[in-house]
């Protein structure tokens, strides 16, 4: 959770839990702790800063619609966002790890079974010869990681001529993360003959190939809604209604949220929306930004490509199943902001 809470908030949230799943998954293989708890942990940590912390594209765009300054926002959202983190934290360890006990074999499949307490005995200690080393074994990680970074400082800054727009190409998602799959093969499998590199390079083709179909597919269909004209009809006549004023960019960016899927879509919508009602009623543009930033995290469902891609990552595949271990972890995130937006309204 940590580790997402900190890596999400210059990165797009969908690229680093694909990139960072594996460290859940080993953990978990090593532990004995269900998967499900430990993926689910990440994903919350991951976009709850994503959807809250600048720079990524969101929140930052919410800024400037707002006007506020970024620095402020920056240290506020961080601050809200630790107990939303740590109500998702504990729903993913005691309902989720005991609820869905899942541990990966050896072949990296799921294999579910009845709760166990995690043991830790030797679970760290290196038994194994010909191990690679600690940085061979994170390059793969920290690449791609790095360059989208890059990518995204330099895009805000608006760096993006001369050398800088090389770095930008490279930090492009697709790009940064097809990298680090050629550091992967030529840093971890150097010891591994043709057939067998290109044997585990189809184990990785055949889980994640799924992943891009089904997450495609709920992209898909978030955007036809979106196209459909629906989400800004009932955005713009809620801004009409006789709601209380900082309730409205949180009720507009919610509904956006659940209608077409798209958190960065439901935010900044809500912004230019309710902006200038909130600017023109003297309530707090910090605030209003807040609480348009906050209803993006609403029930992550079928249209939202985040959905598709922590449940297929960790195996969940009844629908039940996907909406208790994704949707409504999404949504604690959302309660907990909910309440944070109320209380700050008080003295703000």
């Amino acid at each position: 959770a940590l580790t997402g809470f900190l890596v999400s908030i210059p990165i797009f949230c969908d690229s680093v839990f694909v990139v960072l799943s594996p460290i859940a998954k080993a953990i978990s293989k090593a532990t004995k702790k269900s998967v499900i708890g430990l993926g689910v942990a990440l994903a919350a940590g991951l976009v709850i800063t994503h959807s809250m912390v600048p720079p990524t594209p969101g929140p930052l765009g919410v800024c400037g619609i707002f006007g506020v300054d970024v620095g402020k926002f920056i240290l506020m959202t961080i601050v809200l966002a630790i107990p939303m983190a740590i109500a998702c934290i504990a729903y993913a360890r005691l309902y989720l790890s005991k609820k869905y006990y899942q541990i990966p074999n050896e072949n990296g499949e799921f294999v579910s079974m009845p709760y166990q307490e995690p043991t830790y005995e030797n679970t760290f200690k290196m038994e194994e010869e010909g191990l690679p080393s600690t940085l061979q074994s994170f390059l793969p990680l920290i690449v791609p990681i790095v360059l989208i970074l890059i990518n995204t400082i330099a895009s805000a800054l608006g760096k993006t001529t001369g050398p800088m727009e090389i770095l930008i190409f490279l930090g492009q998602p697709i790009v940064a993360v097809g990298l680090g799959l050629v550091v992967a093969i030529f840093g971890l499998g150097k010891n591994l003959d043709r057939h067998t590199a290109l044997s585990e390079m189809e184990k990785g083709m055949m889980s994640a190939g799924i992943i891009m179909l089904v997450t495609g597919g709920g992209g898909a269909l978030g955007q036809i809604i979106k196209d459909s004209g629906l989400d800004t009809y009932i955005a713009e006549g809620l801004s009409q209604t006789a709601i209380p004023i900082i309730i409205l960019p949180l009720i507009i960016s919610t509904l956006m949220r659940f209608i077409q899927g798209s958190g960065t879509v439901a935010m900044t919508t809500a912004a230019s929306i309710s902006a200038p009602i909130i600017v023109a009623s003297g309530v707090s543009p910090l605030l209003g930004s807040i609480a348009c930033c906050v209803g993006s995290l609403f029930f992550g469902y079928f249209n939202d490509s985040y959905f598709w891609v922590v449940n297929r990552t960790l195996g969940v595949k009844e629908a039940k199943d996907q909406l208790i271990t994704w949707s409504v972890t999404s949504t604690i995130a959302w309660a907990v902001g909910v309440v944070e937006v109320l209380v700050l309204s008080f003295f703000m």
